[in-house]
């Protein structure tokens, strides 16, 4: 699998279950289906920075944050157009 589609998906996954876990708190109560989505959002992207090609080394976590958009316009670009 590619590694942009890993941090496509775990970026809208986690991305989407936000409001779910604000509205929980909201209204005092807690949403385990929305911290499971958290979680495999965080997973998927973790599994992305490791599989990743670039070693790295040199890098920072702040590289693979600025790479969040352009995997995106990879991901449109490769898939939907």
């Amino acid at each position: 699998m590619d590694n942009d589609i890993l941090i496509v998906a775990g970026v809208l996954i986690a991305g989407f279950s936000i409001p779910a876990i604000l509205n929980a708190f909201s209204e005092n109560r807690f949403s385990r289906s929305s911290f499971i989505m958290i979680l495999v959002g965080i997973i998927l992207f973790a599994t992305a920075l490791v599989l990743r090609e670039v070693p790295i080394n040199g890098e920072t976590i702040l590289a693979a944050i600025i790479d969040i958009p352009e995997a995106f316009f990879r991901v449109i670009g490769k898939y939907i157009l």
